[in-house]
């Protein structure tokens, strides 16, 4: 919540976008939510932290 009341997801998510095609990023979504999961030992922790910055992401 803090990260996404200060702005920064959106500004990591403008800033994936800007750098990876589409490919890339389906790639690199996978990675996300696997150290996700290595950080929260829980996928559905996961998702809930890292779901704003996947929607956020716009290719």
């Amino acid at each position: 919540m803090i990260m996404e009341n200060a702005g920064q997801t959106n500004v990591l998510a403008l800033g994936i976008a800007e750098v990876s095609p589409p490919a890339v990023y389906a790639g690199l979504a996978n990675v996300i939510g696997i150290i996700g999961a290595f950080m929260t030992l829980s996928n559905t922790s996961s998702n809930v932290l890292f779901s704003p910055l996947h929607g956020s992401v716009v290719i």
